[in-house]
C-alpha cells in the first residue's frame, strides 16, 4: 500500500512546483522551419539588417528583438564563418505572444561582404497559463482551464495563429528583398 500512495504524492509535489502551464504552437505547422539557402553578394546585408527585418515584420519595436547566441570565427580573414539566432517577441494578449527566430547558420563572410547563408524561420505562438496561487495548481482548475479553453479561448487562438503565419511570411518577404531574390515560397495552408 505505501509503495501505491508514494507515486500520488510525487504527482502532487510536481504539480505544486510548475509555476505556469505554457503551450506552443508552429505557424508553420506541419512543416516548422522554412529555410532559405543563399550564396552571392549580399550575405553582409542579411547580417546587417536581420534585427530590423524581425521588427518590421511583426511590427514591433527594438526592445522585443533578441540576440539568442552569437558564434563567429575569424581565424581566416578571407572566410569568417558565423551562426547567429535572433528572435522577436510580439505580445498579442496577457496569455499569448509570438516567438519568430530568424536563424543565420553555415554562413562564410569573404571581405568584400559576399559569400553563403542558410536562413532558417520558426515562428511559435505561445501561451501560458499562471498558477502563482494554491487554487491554480488544484486538478480541478486544470479542468476548469481545459473547458474554458476549449470553449472560449480556441478561437481567439486560432486568429493568434493566422496573424502569426502572417508575420513570419512578410519577415520571409523583407528577407528575399535584401538578397534580391524573386523566387516564391509555399506556405503551408490552413
Amino acid at each position: 500500500m505505501y509503495k501505491e500512495e508514494v507515486p500520488e504524492i510525487e504527482e502532487e509535489l510536481k504539480r505544486a512546483k510548475v509555476k505556469a502551464i505554457i503551450e506552443e504552437l508552429d505557424c508553420f505547422e506541419p512543416r516548422r522551419i522554412i529555410k532559405i539557402k543563399y550564396s552571392g553578394p549580399r550575405v553582409k546585408d542579411i547580417i546587417k539588417r536581420a534585427p530590423r527585418i524581425i521588427r518590421e515584420a511583426m511590427r514591433i519595436t527594438g526592445t522585443k528583438v533578441y540576440l539568442d547566441s552569437y558564434f563567429v570565427d575569424t581565424t581566416d580573414p578571407n572566410k569568417i564563418t558565423f551562426h547567429i539566432l535572433q528572435y522577436g517577441e510580439r505580445d498579442f494578449d496577457d496569455k499569448t505572444k509570438m516567438k519568430c527566430y530568424l536563424n543565420l547558420k553555415s554562413g562564410v563572410l569573404k571581405p568584400d561582404g559576399s559569400g553563403s547563408v542558410t536562413l532558417e524561420f520558426f515562428p511559435v505562438l505561445v501561451t501560458k497559463w499562471d498558477r502563482s496561487n494554491w487554487f491554480r495548481r488544484t486538478p480541478i482548475f486544470e479542468y476548469l482551464l481545459k473547458i474554458w479553453t476549449y470553449i472560449f479561448y480556441d478561437e481567439q487562438r486560432r486568429k493568434y495563429l493566422k496573424l502569426c503565419r502572417e508575420y513570419a511570411e512578410d519577415m520571409i518577404k523583407r528577407a528575399k528583398e535584401v538578397l534580391k531574390l524573386v523566387q516564391s515560397v509555399k506556405y503551408p495552408s490552413t
